[in-house]
Formats: structure tokens, C-alpha cells, sequence
């Protein structure tokens, strides 16, 4: 069986058991509390167990799994610069999907305002940006380059949105997934991805702990009677102040600049990394050669990558796009 085929079968795996450990979790919390912290830590759990058995059954090693090409410290820095550049992207992807879809991870944030802000780092940033990338940039896309570097690109990009089984995580997760492995090709190390994935998600948790705590929030918070949900409180904000429409086009503009910003900026990193030969042939589709070159067995036929299993966890996520888990 080939590596593609390998992961294939091990995501839709890796989907079910994600899908049936959450209702099972649920379903014992309803009978007897769950500690917190696994509820907390419950979605990288889920993911780190079946990955475990997958580099069991496979004798998979895993550094071979994972670019990690030594990289010039100041480039880190530039990679903060790069993730700041596309938070105006991602927060237009935030409002139109939360038009259709209800903004679970603000939800989610808000309700963790109880906890030390270092256990909300760990378990919103940390966590997530060294599980995640390792099992999307590193096992997923390293197997799939194989068939071509931008398919594999957007193969793992596209499921590292659907995991999140939500329509508003996947607006911007899917483009996230896309631009965390274009960027891992241009450095030729997994740790940029780890980096721009935790800066992202630290900023989203630095600025609800400030919206948490400010005064506005408390006022609102009173003023609404019963449960009220993060995302409904900051849409009253915008409606109350008339300045939707307008705050929404000034984001369109901004998003706009600096995604041309961080594209020059992507194009320098890339140079500096000595990788923009590369990257320019990775561009023009004609990667998929040296890859088959570099192949072990450069005379079998490579398939493609959406076979039956692959299209059936696909299936699965469109479900719970729609109806997505409590």
C-alpha cells in the first residue's frame, strides 16, 4: 500500500474515532463530570491517539516525516511579521462565515476567561500549533508531496479546515492550512508553521482575555438577560454603533494591503531560506519531477490523492459542517 493510501486510511480514522471520542466524552460528562482539563484538551487527544497508532503500525520515524532544515534565527521574526500580515484576511473569512455559522472558538475563549491566562496558552496555542502541525505539515503533507507540492498544499489544507467540523473555523482554517505549508516549503522547516500557527492563535486569545475585561463587556454583560453567546455580544457593538457596513469594507481594504505585504514578504523569506528557485518551480506546477526523481521507487505510478477512504472522511466533514458537534 502507498504512503498516500496510508494516510488516507489513517485520517478517516483519525476522523471517526475524533467524531465518536467527542460524543463519547459528552455523553459520560452528562452522567459524571469530566475534569476539566480533558474537556479543554479533548481535540488533541483525539487526534494524538490515533496518530500514535498510526507510527506504530507504520515503524514510521518521526523526523523523517517532517521538513526541518536549520533556518536563520532573524527569520523567526519575520514569520511574526508574516502572521500579523494576515490577520486582516482571516478576519474577513471570520465575518462573512459567521454570517451562515455560529463562532464557536469565541465561544469557546469566553468561557475559558475562569482560567490563569498561562493554562488558556497552553491549551489554546501550544497544544494545538505542536499536535496540529505535525500530523497536517508534517504527516499529511510530507506524504503527499509526492503527487506535487501545491496538491499537496491544498489536500491538507482542505482537511486541516474540515477537521474542525464547523463552517467558521473552516472559512479560515482551510486558507491558514494552504499558507502553513507553502510556508513550511519556502523556510524547509516545520517550525515556521509551528511559530505563525501559535502567534495566530495567541493573538485571538490575548484579545478576547482584553475584551473579557474591559468594561464594555461587563456593561453588555449585564445588560443581557440569561446566556448570551460572545459572538451575539460583539455583533450588538457593531450594530449599536451603525458602522458595520463601513468597519467591514475598511477590513476588506486592510486585508487587501497587507496580503500583498506578506506575499513580498513570503518571496524575501523564501530567498533568504535559499529556497526560492524552488519555490518559483513549486508555483509553475513543475515540482511534481524532481519529487518522483527523489522517490524510492520512481517506476510505480503514482495515484492520485482523493481516493475512497480520503473522499469518504471529506464526505463525513461536509455533514458536520452543517450540523456541527455540540
Amino acid at each position: 500500500m502507498s504512503r498516500t493510501k496510508k494516510v488516507n486510511w489513517m485520517f478517516l480514522g483519525l476522523l471517526l474515532f475524533y467524531i465518536a471520542g467527542s460524543f463519547g466524552i459528552s455523553y459520560l460528562n452528562l452522567k459524571n463530570p469530566v475534569p476539566e482539563v480533558i474537556l479543554d484538551t479533548l481535540g488533541e487527544i483525539l487526534i494524538i491517539i490515533p496518530i500514535f497508532l498510526y507510527l506504530i503500525i507504520t515503524k514510521e520515524k518521526p523526523e523523517k516525516l517532517i521538513q526541518h532544515e536549520p533556518m536563520h534565527p532573524i527569520n523567526y521574526l519575520f514569520i511574526i511579521i508574516l502572521a500579523y500580515l494576515s490577520m486582516p484576511l482571516m478576519s474577513i473569512l471570520n465575518i462573512f462565515s459567521t454570517q451562515v455559522s455560529e463562532n464557536y472558538v469565541s465561544d469557546m475563549l469566553m468561557n475559558m476567561m475562569r482560567n490563569p491566562f498561562a493554562y488558556n496558552l497552553v491549551i489554546v496555542a501550544i497544544l494545538p500549533c505542536l499536535v496540529e502541525e505535525f500530523v497536517f505539515r508534517g504527516i499529511l503533507f510530507h506524504s503527499y508531496r509526492e503527487k506535487g507540492i501545491l496538491k499537496a498544499a491544498f489536500v491538507s489544507g482542505l482537511l486541516f479546515g474540515l477537521l474542525h467540523l464547523n463552517l467558521n473555523q473552516f472559512s479560515y482554517g482551510f486558507v491558514l492550512g494552504v499558507i502553513f505549508a507553502l510556508l513550511v516549503e519556502a523556510t524547509g522547516t516545520i517550525w515556521s508553521s509551528i511559530l505563525f500557527h501559535f502567534i495566530v492563535n495567541t493573538h485571538s486569545l490575548i484579545l478576547s482575555t482584553i475584551f473579557a475585561y474591559s468594561p464594555l463587556f461587563q456593561n453588555m454583560e449585564q445588560e443581557l438577560v440569561g446566556e448570551q453567546e460572545a459572538d451575539m455580544l460583539t455583533e450588538a457593538i457593531l450594530e449599536s454603533s451603525g458602522y458595520w457596513i463601513v468597519s467591514v469594507a475598511i477590513t476588506i481594504l486592510m486585508a487587501a494591503g497587507t496580503t500583498a505585504l506578506g506575499v513580498m514578504l513570503y518571496k524575501y523569506l523564501a530567498k533568504r531560506c535559499g529556497r526560492w528557485e524552488h519555490i518559483k518551480q513549486v508555483l509553475k506546477g513543475q515540482d511534481k519531477k524532481s519529487l518522483l526523481e527523489e522517490n524510492t521507487e520512481p517506476k510505480k505510478k503514482i495515484f492520485e490523492i482523493l481516493d475512497i477512504p480520503l473522499l469518504l472522511a471529506i464526505g463525513i466533514c461536509l455533514f458536520f459542517l452543517f450540523y456541527p458537534l455540540k
